[in-house]
């Protein structure tokens, strides 16, 4: 099994039969549900008016990834005012990085990880040595 984000690097396995799986992101209103309801869980309304703005934000540079989201939405929960979202919003790129907050996506990750086979825990460990694209 090979998983790239580059459609020219798949059929290229030689005596092998090609199949591709396109995996999709969410839509925008869906995304914006999953973030909202990990956001705001004790909140009906959703995200509130003074929020909007920075909150749609925070969604559109998850890419539509439901595991990005997630996160985001469950860091985002815990912060009340203004500010905190502006300070998220200004250094997620670091935050992504450096905040235990999303040790949940990292612990989410080395599972799938560990539950992979010896022999492709190897492939997977090679194919991390390159930069992405």
């Amino acid at each position: 099994m090979i998983t790239t984000r580059r459609e020219d690097v798949a059929p290229f396995q030689s005596g092998f039969v090609s199949y591709i799986h396109r995996i999709q992101p969410l839509r925008k209103y869906e995304a914006w549900d999953l973030f909202c309801k990990r956001a705001f869980p004790n909140d009906p309304g959703g995200c509130p008016s003074y929020l909007d703005s920075l909150a749609k934000k925070l969604v559109e540079k998850c890419e539509g990834l439901p595991l990005a989201i997630v996160a985001l939405g469950g860091l985002m929960s815990s912060k009340k005012s203004i500010t905190e979202w502006k300070r998220v919003h200004d250094n997620l790129n670091w935050d992504l990085s450096n905040n235990a907050a999303f040790e949940l996506v990292k612990t989410i990750t080395l599972l799938s990880y560990h539950d992979l086979s010896f022999q492709l825990k190897h492939c997977f460990l090679y194919c991390c040595m390159f930069p992405e694209d």
